[in-house]
């Protein structure tokens, strides 16, 4: 994780290991490492992570990896029509 400081920070975990619920977790830490054990099973974006901006980029970016090459293209193609049409 990055700090404030701007110093990198190196944390290993082992997911198998990370207990928390949704209401358990409090720190961004905690946060990203609950996303990363639990995404693949999550079906809708839990409201504690709606209100950070870096969260909804790393969702849309794991939606997109569980798709198909066509879906992937047809995805592509309605992100360069919106941005034509501005």
């Amino acid at each position: 994780t990055l700090g404030y400081n701007g110093d990198l920070e190196m944390v290993f975990i082992e997911l198998p290991k990370f207990k928390k619920s949704l209401n358990e977790l409090k720190t961004i830490l905690e946060k990203w490492i609950f996303f990363m054990k639990e995404v693949d099973d999550l079906e809708v974006k839990p409201d504690v992570f709606k209100e950070d901006e870096v969260f909804k980029e790393a969702f849309d970016l794991a939606s997109r990896i569980n798709l198909s090459k066509e879906e992937l293209d047809i995805l592509e193609r309605q992100s360069i029509f919106i941005q034509d049409r501005r």
